[in-house]
């Protein structure tokens, strides 16, 4: 598998995450919930753990996240901001190359140009709270990254890492 930043991102999964968004933002309100986007579909948890995993790998190793893999992402949630924006959060388990494991909050951000279009124009992806030595925050438990979301920080520089994921030309 190529590695490099050049490499093309997965789209398949990509695909899948967008089409899950507007499955989901076709219900009515009530039936809006996680499970009716993503459990419909079990493969989706696997396209959004390779969906992260291609984002992380294309961070610069000497980011907070260089040189972290996701592991599974669990209670995910999504919130329609608009017509167009999207935000799909939960719990990462970020997983090192020495072996250690742990729960990362995260969330991804989907904007697009009209809706149901099929491709989103930005995804913003947030990995990770900051420790006070501006250090990637290590949760022990779920329920701390959960509270994270629960208190969910009002800016990017609150967050261990927050990228703009583009599509790219051509591709």
């Amino acid at each position: 598998m190529d590695e490099s930043p050049d490499s093309q991102p997965d789209v398949p999964s990509e695909q899948e995450v967008t089409a899950a968004i507007w499955r989901w933002a076709s219900l009515p309100p009530g039936e809006r919930t996680a499970d009716s986007a993503f459990n419909s579909n079990r493969d989706l948890s696997g396209s959004l753990e390779c969906y992260w995993r291609v984002i992380l790998r294309h961070l610069p190793s000497g980011s907070l996240l260089g040189h972290w893999c996701c592991d599974g992402v669990v209670e995910t949630s999504l919130t329609k901001l608009s017509a167009t924006r999207f935000r799909l959060e939960g719990i990462m388990w970020l997983l090192g190359n020495l072996g250690d494991m742990f729960p990362a909050p995260c969330e991804l951000e989907f904007r697009f140009a009209k809706p149901l279009d099929p491709e989103p124009m930005l995804v913003i992806a947030r990995v990770g709270g900051l420790d006070s030595r501006g250090q990637l925050q290590r949760y022990k438990t779920l329920s701390q990254a959960h509270n994270f979301l629960i208190n969910r920080p009002h800016t990017d520089r609150d967050w261990a890492i927050a990228v703009d994921v583009t599509p790219q030309e051509g591709g």
